[in-house]
């Protein structure tokens, strides 16, 4: 039993997953810390993926309620998008 295939290339597979794990860290650690720290603003979304560091426009309220909004257009894309089998 193995992990299902991203795509057919071994090497890009592999990356995909490492980036996907990756990803998957990273988030938990974001909420973890912000549990323990009682902080909900290292959850916007511009945080997360690094725009923070470049824009620091991004850290206001507005923009921590347009990440939410992004967050959830993200996953109904995703979602739309899988096909069932």
């Amino acid at each position: 039993m193995g992990l299902k295939r991203i795509t057919n290339n071994r090497y890009i597979d592999a990356l995909l997953k490492l980036m996907l794990v990756s990803a998957i860290i990273h988030v938990f650690m974001i909420i973890t810390y912000s549990i323990v720290n009682q902080d909900l603003e290292k959850l916007n979304f511009f945080d997360i993926v690094g725009i923070g560091l470049f824009f620091d426009f991004v850290n206001s309220s507005l923009f921590i309620v347009i990440g939410l909004f992004l967050v959830i257009l993200i996953y109904i894309l995703f979602f739309v998008c899988s096909k069932v089998k």
